[in-house]
């Protein structure tokens, strides 16, 4: 694994890293607007998007029981997002929430949430859920 760089422009539609398409995408946050690349999970009228995030753990230096820890990256819980049709990105928050916000099928979709166990930090889940929808 090799880390790679490129900034957030909104003149690149997408990128393709093997077989992961990263869109990108902009996302209102309280007053500002953070753009970013999003690993597009499932397109169509909705499309799933997920932000791969990372965190910096820093050094620890040795102690008695722990040998000293370099910097590192580790990967965290990725952030999902929806994007309906031509509107801004909005985040998942919980499945009552994202069914709220799509057009239409509301009890169609609460019934298969339910019935499927959908998870809204289950990305295989989140996935099937968002093409049932879209299949609709």
């Amino acid at each position: 694994d090799s880390a790679m760089a490129l900034p957030a422009d909104l003149r690149i539609t997408s990128v393709e890293i093997g077989d992961k398409v990263f869109v990108v995408g902009y996302v209102v946050l309280q007053d500002k607007i953070e753009t970013g690349y999003f690993l597009r999970l499932d397109s169509g009228q909705v499309s799933l998007l997920a932000k791969m995030r990372v965190k910096l753990l820093k050094y620890s230096p040795e102690t008695a029981r722990y040998s000293a820890q370099p910097a590192r990256f580790k990967r965290v819980q990725d952030v999902y997002y929806v994007k309906i049709g031509n509107q801004p990105m909005v985040r998942v928050e919980s499945l009552k929430k994202l069914i709220e916000s799509l057009p239409g099928r509301k009890a169609e979709m609460e019934a298969y949430g339910k019935k499927e166990k959908v998870s809204i930090k289950d990305p295989v889940k989140l996935t099937k859920f968002i093409r049932y929808y879209n299949s609709l």
